[in-house]
C-alpha cells in the first residue's frame, strides 16, 4: 500500500468513522476502498467506496468517468449478489503533499440538492441581491 492509500484508509476509518473498511483492487490495477456508514439520513447503513489519488495526479473527464466505472465495476464484482446500490457513493480521495485529504463526491450524472437545501441556497442568494440593492444610491453623482 501507498503512503496516498494508507493515509487515505487511517483517515476513513479514524477521522470519517467508516465500518467494515476493505481494500480492493479494480481491474486496473488502482486501489479502492469499500466500506460503510453507520446510517443514512434515512436510518440505514450506505456502502461507501473511496478512490485515494495524489493531488498533483492530472485527470480528465473521460478518466474520472473511467475511475468510477472501474470502481463500482470491481464492488460489483466484489459483492455476491453481483448489484451496486443506487446509494453507493464513490468519493475521490485527493491526498495533497501536507497530508490534507478532501473528498470529491462522484456520480454517473447529475445529483440534485435536496429540496431544503435547493431553497436555502436561493434565500442567501436573494439576501444577498436585496442587500445590494439598498446599499446603492441611483441619485447619486460621481
Amino acid at each position: 500500500m501507498e503512503h496516498h492509500q494508507l493515509v487515505t484508509y487511517l483517515d476513513l476509518t479514524r477521522v470519517k468513522g467508516w465500518q467494515d473498511v476493505n481494500p480492493l483492487r479494480t481491474e486496473n490495477g488502482g486501489l479502492i476502498f469499500i466500506g460503510t456508514l453507520a446510517s443514512n439520513s434515512a436510518g440505514e447503513s450506505c456502502r461507501e467506496i473511496a478512490v485515494p489519488i495524489r493531488s498533483s495526479s492530472i485527470l480528465s473527464m473521460k478518466e474520472m468517468d473511467s475511475i468510477i466505472y472501474s470502481a463500482l465495476k470491481s464492488v460489483r464484482e466484489h459483492d455476491q449478489t453481483g448489484r451496486t446500490s443506487s446509494g453507493d457513493h464513490v468519493h475521490l480521495a485527493l491526498l495533497d503533499a501536507s497530508s490534507t485529504i478532501v473528498y470529491y463526491c462522484m456520480a454517473d450524472g447529475l445529483i440534485y440538492g435536496s429540496p431544503a437545501e435547493m431553497t436555502a441556497s436561493r434565500d442567501r442568494h436573494e439576501s444577498r441581491v436585496d442587500n445590494d440593492d439598498s446599499d446603492y444610491d441611483h441619485d447619486s453623482e460621481i
